[in-house]
């Protein structure tokens, strides 16, 4: 296994013994999840963000093919830009080494986890929603 895919690998194992280690998942620290759900949702079109659009469309893809708890990986802040080291081989690489894990199995297969990124999502969405208001009202005052 090359050192990216290594260090990829061993920030999902991070973020997966920290997961298991919260009794529950409502109970996690979402900033981190959020946002990157918030940017998967409205992927940015700038050409600058690049690199950044190809991470968030490699776990959005992630999410579709594995499940929506994908996401929760990203707890700790690490996983998202150790993606972005790897190529698509080395990628598929680690998602192949996570599938022989029984801890990230038991992620895929939890209800729970599944359930809190649909309320994560909807948290998005209602603060997008809450932001743009908040503008238009200070448009209006204007």
């Amino acid at each position: 296994m090359e050192a990216k895919t290594r260090k990829a690998l061993n920030a999902v194992v991070d973020a997966l013994q920290h997961l298991s280690s919260v009794s529950d998942l409502a109970h996690l620290e979402f900033n981190h999840i959020d946002q990157v759900l918030a940017r998967i949702v409205d992927l940015p079109t700038d050409s600058k963000q690049k690199n950044s659009r190809r991470n968030l469309q490699l776990i959005r893809q992630w999410m579709l093919e594995d499940g929506s708890s994908i996401v929760l990986l990203e707890v700790l802040g690490q996983v998202y830009w150790r993606l972005g080291d790897l190529n698509e081989e080395q990628f598929r690489a680690l998602r192949q080494t996570l599938h022989k894990d029984q801890t990230y199995i038991e992620m895929l297969r939890g209800h729970q986890a599944a359930d809190i990124v649909l309320q994560r999502i909807k948290s998005v969405q209602e603060g997008k929603y809450r932001a743009c208001q908040d503008f238009m009202e200070a448009l209006k005052s204007e």
